[in-house]
């Protein structure tokens, strides 16, 4: 997690893809929208992406790209 300036954390491409059990590449392929991520990887990503988000709190900033 990354500390942003206003002091919320900030999941990082590693937190999410140690969640959903892929690869870093993985995430970042995910997020370009690249289409050779299987739809079951995807969808295990986007749900470590919403994970990590609400345990940053309400207005955290969105993961890093």
């Amino acid at each position: 997690m990354v500390i942003t300036a206003h002091g919320f954390t900030r999941p990082t491409i590693r937190d999410v893809a140690a969640e959903a059990n892929v690869s870093t590449s993985t995430v970042s392929l995910y997020i370009q929208q690249d289409p050779r991520v299987a739809q079951e990887t995807g969808a295990r990503i986007a749900a470590a992406i919403v994970s990590h988000s609400a345990e940053s709190g309400p207005g955290a900033d969105a993961p890093r790209r």
